[in-house]
C-alpha cells in the first residue's frame, strides 16, 4: 500500500495521524525556545480512562538512564470522562521519577491537542505516543541516543507489534500496514528519499524543526482526528513538509512499540473508510511531492505527480482495470474482497482531485473533462453523496444556505447555552449559513450574552443581531425573515438546543426537495426541576417529544401534509421562496403569538395550514432533533391552564383552515363542511362544555391543582369567549379565506390529496379510512328492499393492500353485501388480517391460481350482483350508493 499511495500507513482514529497545523494567530504565540536535549513524552487523550492506564503503566516502566531528561505530558483534549483524574492516579502510583503533567485543550481535534503538546513540552524530541501505544522499555532511551546523534533528523519512526481483544480475521494480515502494524522499512537509517514518511503512531519530532516549519508560514492543508471522526494524511503531510524543508525523515527498528487495536477497527467498512481516506488525502499530498521533485531533483525518486486533468485520467484507468464493475455493487460489504480497499483509494483520489479545482461547478467542470459517458453509470453510486443531481451542475447563485433565527425577549439566562449548541453546528464548509438573533423589545443584557458566547467559538456562520421593538414573537419573526439572507429558515427559539446535525440536514432535506415549504422533527423536554406527574401526559402541548399525528396518535416520516399538517414553531424550518410567494400574493397573517410573558399560540399552525392552501408540502424527519429547555416556572400547573385557554382562543382562528384544508380533501363531502359554520361552532363548544356539568364551572373560583378536566374546561370557555366575540365576522373571514388570492384553487388540492390517498398504503390516513359518512345510507329503507352485492376477491400474500380493499368495502356504508375472499394459501400476514373483520367470508388454501380462486369464490356467493374486486385494488367513495341505480337503468327495455 506505502508504494502505491505515496503516504501511506497508519492515518486512523487515535493512531497515525499527524498535526494540523495552527493558524497565523496561533503561530505568533511560538516564541523562539531554548533547545535543551531531552524526550517529551506526549499522549493526546480523548475519552482515554479505558485505554490511558496500560499506555502509561508501560511509560513509567521505561530504562531511561540519570543522564537522559525526560517528561510526559498528557493533553486532555476536550475529554467527558476521567481521563485527567486516571492519569494523575495512575502516574502518581508508580515509582517513576520523570517530570509529569496535565494540560488541557478545549478545541476538539487531535491537530490542537499535537499542538497543545509541542507547546507545552520542555524538550528537544517529541514522541507523539497514542493513548493506545505502548513503548518498549527502551524507547525513550533509543530515541534520545538516535536524535542526539544526528541532528539533521526531523522526524523519527520506529516498528510495532499488535495485540488484539479479538482475533482478527484473515483479510487483515494483508492489510496490517494500513493499520500502522510491522516494519516501516527493511533497512535502518535514512528513509528520507525511499519512503519519505513515517506513521504518526510513536512518531518522533524533532521540537525546532518543526517550529521553524510554523514560523515560515506552513498550514497543514489535511486534518486529523475529532473526537471519533476518522480522517487521514496530517502526519505524512508534516514529513513531507520537514523534508521538503531540508530535514531527513529517518527509522529505525529498535524504536519497538506494541499498538492495541480495539474490535470496531477489525471491520471490514472501517477499512474501507480508512483507504477512502488514504485516496482523498493523495491529492493534497502531491503538492508536497511536486516541490520535491523540483527542489530535490538529484534525491527525488519517485513519479512526479502532473496535472490534476491527468492525474485523474490515470486514476479512472486504474479504476477500469481492478475491476470496474463491481462499483454497480459498491454498496455490498463483500468482505475479504481484495479489490475493494483500491476501489475505495481510487475513489478517494478522485474526490480529492476535483475537490481541490474549488467551487462546486468547477470539480465536476473538470471531472467531465476526463470521464467517459460509461463511466457515470459506474461512478454515480458511489459518488450519489457528492451531489444530488451528480453529474450536473449546481445552478444556484444564491439563497443557498441555512438562516437560524433566534428570537428572545429577556433570554439573558438561556442565551448562552443555546448559541453554544449553535455555534457547535458540524456544518460541510460548502454550505452558507448565519445566526440571526432579533431581540424583542429585551430589558436585560441579552446582546451581550450571545456576543460574548458567540466570540468563545470557532464558527463560521455570520451572526447578526437585529432588534423589534414591538412585543409579539410573530413580529420577531418576521423582522427575522426580513434580514436573512439564506433559503431555508429555522426558528430555534431561545431554550432550543439545536443537535450537532440540524443545520446539515436542514440544508440536505430542503434542498433534496423543492416541494417541502415547511419541516419539523421532535423535541426532546430538559427540565430544570422534577416536573409533576401530569407532565407525562401533556408534554406535547408544551412542544416536547415527537409530533404524532393529532387523530391517530402516529408518528409520520415524510410527508405530513395531509396526516398532521403542521409542525411546531419550536425547531421548524420554512422555507423562503415559499413565505415570500405567500406574503406576495396577499397572504397576512391573523394569528398572534407569544408577547413577552403573555400566553398565546397559533402563528406557527397557521403558516403551516397557509403553506398547505398554497400548495406547498408539510414534512416531519426524526433526525431534526432539539433540546428544548423547561424553567421551573412553565412546570405550574396554573401556567398549564393558562396555555389550555391560548389553545383554546387560538382554535377559533385555525378552525377556519383546517375546514378550508378538508375542502382540500378529494373523499370530502363539501356540503357537510359548510354547515359547519359559526353557529355550528357556537352551539358544538356549548355542547362540550355541557359534558363537564355545572358544578364544575362553579368549581372554577377555586384552585383544583391536577385536575384535567379543568383544562378542557378553560380551553372550551375560551373558545366561547373569542367565539362570541367573531360572531360577525367568523362566517365572512370563512369565505374569504376560501377565495383566497394566495390559495391554490380546491380543484387542485384535491388533485393533490388524490393522487396522495391513492399512493398511500397506511390504512389509518385518509380514504377508505376517514370517518364514515355513509353509515346512514338509505336507513329508513328496508334492507331487504336493496339488492345484495356480493364482492368477490382472490388473494395471495397481499398482506400490503388486502385491508385497504377490505375497508374500501366496508366503509361503504351499505346495508345489504357480502365480501367473499378466497385465499391462496398466503404465507405472510393476509390470514391474520382477514381474521380481524368477522363480515367477511374467506377461506386459505392452494388453488391453481387466480382464475380458479375466482370459481370458488363465485360458488360461494348469495348476491343479485356479483363484484370482482382485486386486492390491491380500492372501491371510491360512494360507489355502491350508485350501483343498483345505474342497473336499474340499463335493465329498463328501450323502444
Amino acid at each position: 500500500m506505502s508504494k502505491l499511495t505515496g503516504f501511506g500507513n497508519g492515518h486512523n482514529g487515535k493512531n497515525g495521524n499527524g498535526i494540523k497545523l495552527p493558524l497565523m494567530q496561533q503561530q505568533k504565540k511560538l516564541k523562539k525556545p531554548e533547545i535543551i536535549p531531552g524526550v517529551s513524552v506526549v499522549i493526546c487523550c480523548y475519552n482515554s480512562e479505558k485505554v490511558l492506564p496500560m499506555t502509561l503503566n508501560f511509560l513509567c516502566a521505561q530504562n531511561v538512564p540519570h543522564r537522559i531528561p525526560w517528561e510526559i505530558i498528557i493533553v486532555d483534549n476536550a475529554s467527558t470522562d476521567n481521563t485527567a483524574e486516571v492519569a494523575k492516579k495512575i502516574f502518581e502510583g508508580s515509582d517513576c521519577r520523570c517530570d509529569f503533567k496535565i494540560v488541557k485543550e478545549i478545541n476538539p481535534g487531535l491537530s490542537a491537542a499535537r499542538l497543545k503538546g509541542l507547546e507545552s513540552a520542555k524538550y528537544e524530541y517529541v514522541i507523539f505516543c497514542d493513548d493506545d501505544n505502548h513503548l518498549d522499555k527502551n524507547f525513550v532511551r533509543h530515541t534520545f541516543d538516535i536524535m542526539h546523534g544526528n541532528d539533521e533528523i526531523g522526524v523519527l519512526g520506529g516498528q510495532s507489534t499488535t495485540e488484539f481483544d479479538v482475533l482478527p480475521k484473515n483479510w487483515f494480515y494483508d492489510w496490517q500496514d494500513s493499520f500502522a502494524i510491522g516494519k516501516q522499512s527493511e533497512n535502518n537509517g535514512d528513509i528520507t528519499w525511499t519512503r519519505g514518511y513515517v506513521w504518526g503512531a510513536s512518531m518522533v519530532v524533532r521540537r525546532s524543526a518543526f517550529r521553524k516549519l510554523i514560523q515560515k508560514g506552513f498550514k497543514s492543508n489535511l486534518t486529523d482526528r475529532k473526537g471519533t471522526t476518522l480522517s487521514a494524511g496530517g502526519d505524512t503531510e508534516i514529513c513531507y513538509a520537514l523534508r521538503n524543508d531540508g530535514w531527513k525523515i529517518w527509522y529505525d527498528s529498535r524504536l519497538m512499540f506494541r499498538h492495541h487495536i480495539p474490535p470496531e477497527r477489525l471491520d471490514w467498512k472501517y477499512l474501507r473508510k480508512l483507504f477512502r481516506g488514504f485516496g482523498q488525502a493523495s491529492a493534497v499530498l502531491d503538492v508536497y511531492l511536486k516541490k520535491s521533485s523540483v527542489k530535490f531533483k538529484k534525491q527525488f525518486k519517485g513519479k512526479r505527480p502532473r496535472s490534476k486533468t491527468f492525474e485523474l485520467r490515470k486514476t479512472l484507468h486504474e479504476l477500469r482495470k481492478i475491476r470496474y464493475k463491481k462499483l454497480l455493487s459498491y454498496n455490498r460489504k463483500r468482505e475479504g474482497d481484495t479489490d475493494l480497499p483500491m476501489i475505495e483509494y481510487s475513489l478517494g483520489r478522485i474526490e480529492g482531485l476535483i475537490s481541490t479545482a474549488g467551487s462546486y461547478n468547477k470539480s465536476l467542470r473538470l471531472l467531465k473533462r476526463v470521464i467517459r459517458k460509461n463511466d457515470l453509470r459506474y461512478l454515480a453510486l458511489p459518488f450519489a453523496d457528492f451531489g444530488n443531481s451528480f453529474p450536473s451542475y449546481d445552478k444556484t447563485t444564491k439563497l443557498n444556505g441555512v438562516s437560524v433565527i433566534v428570537c428572545t425577549y429577556n433570554g439573558a439566562s438561556r442565551l448562552a447555552d443555546t448559541i453554544r449548541h449553535i455555534a457547535h453546528q458540524k456544518v460541510d464548509p460548502r454550505i452558507l449559513w448565519e445566526v440571526i438573533l432579533v431581540d424583542n423589545a429585551s430589558s436585560d443584557n441579552s446582546k451581550e450574552v450571545v456576543v460574548n458566547e458567540w466570540n468563545k467559538h470557532k464558527c463560521n456562520a455570520k451572526l447578526k443581531i437585529v432588534d423589534q421593538p414591538i412585543p409579539g414573537k410573530q413580529l420577531a419573526l418576521e423582522k427575522g425573515y426580513q434580514v436573512a439572507e439564506y433559503e431555508y429558515w429555522i426558528t430555534c427559539d431561545d431554550d432550543n438546543w439545536l443537535d450537532k446535525n440540524f443545520v446539515q440536514l436542514t440544508y440536505e432535506i430542503m434542498s433534496g426537495n423543492d416541494q417541502i415549504g415547511a419541516l419539523g422533527g421532535p423535541n426532546e423536554p430538559l427540565c430544570e426541576l422534577t416536573p409533576p406527574d401530569w407532565f407525562t401526559y401533556f408534554k406535547r402541548d408544551y412542544a416536547g417529544g415527537p409530533q404524532p399525528d393529532v387523530h391517530t396518535g402516529i408518528v409520520s416520516e415524510g410527508n405530513i401534509t395531509w396526516k398532521r399538517g403542521y409542525v411546531w414553531g419550536a425547531g421548524m424550518v420554512v422555507r423562503r421562496a415559499a413565505w415570500e410567494k405567500l406574503l406576495a400574493d396577499g397572504f397576512k397573517t391573523s394569528m398572534t403569538c407569544r408577547k413577552g410573558t403573555e400566553l398565546s399560540s397559533g402563528g406557527d399552525s397557521e403558516a403551516c395550514y397557509a403553506l398547505v392552501l398554497a400548495g406547498w408540502q408539510i414534512w416531519y424527519d426524526s433526525r431534526l432533533k432539539l433540546v428544548h429547555c423547561m424553567p421551573g416556572g412553565r412546570l405550574d400547573w396554573d401556567y398549564l391552564v393558562r396555555l389550555f385557554r391560548g389553545f383554546g382562543k387560538a382554535t377559533v382562528g385555525l378552525e377556519l383552515y383546517e375546514k378550508a384544508i378538508l375542502l382540500a380533501h378529494a373523499d370530502t363531502d363539501d356540503e357537510e363542511v359548510l354547515k359547519r359554520d359559526w353557529s355550528f361552532e357556537f352551539r358544538n363548544a356549548i355542547k362540550e362544555l355541557k359534558k363537564y356539568g355545572l358544578r364544575k364551572l362553579i368549581s372554577l373560583r377555586h384552585p383544583q391543582k391536577d385536575n384535567t378536566d379543568i383544562l378542557m374546561v378553560e380551553f372550551y370557555l375560551e373558545k366561547l369567549k373569542e367565539l362570541y366575540k367573531s360572531r360577525k365576522d367568523y362566517n365572512r373571514n370563512f369565505d374569504t379565506l376560501r377565495k383566497a388570492p394566495w390559495k391554490k384553487e380546491f380543484k387542485y388540492l384535491k388533485a393533490q390529496h388524490r393522487k396522495y390517498i391513492e399512493s398511500e398504503n397506511d390504512y389509518r390516513y385518509g380514504w377508505p379510512w376517514s370517518e364514515n359518512t355513509y353509515a346512514g345510507y338509505n336507513a329508513k329503507k328496508n334492507k331487504s328492499s336493496l339488492p345484495k352485492i356480493s364482492v368477490l376477491s382472490p388473494s395471495f400474500n397481499s398482506e400490503g393492500t388486502i385491508e385497504k380493499a377490505i375497508l374500501s368495502t366496508l366503509n361503504q356504508g351499505y346495508p345489504n353485501f357480502e365480501h367473499i375472499i378466497c385465499d391462496g394459501g398466503s404465507t405472510d400476514g393476509t390470514v391474520e388480517i382477514m381474521k380481524k373483520y368477522p363480515h367477511l367470508k374467506w377461506i386459505s388454501e392452494p388453488d391453481k391460481g387466480q382464475s380458479d380462486a375466482m370459481n370458488k369464490a363465485f360458488n360461494m356467493s348469495t348476491g343479485e350482483i356479483i363484484v370482482y374486486l382485486n386486492v390491491d385494488d380500492y372501491f371510491s367513495r360512494g360507489a355502491f350508493s350508485k350501483l343498483p341505480k345505474n342497473l336499474k337503468k340499463i335493465q329498463q327495455p328501450t323502444c
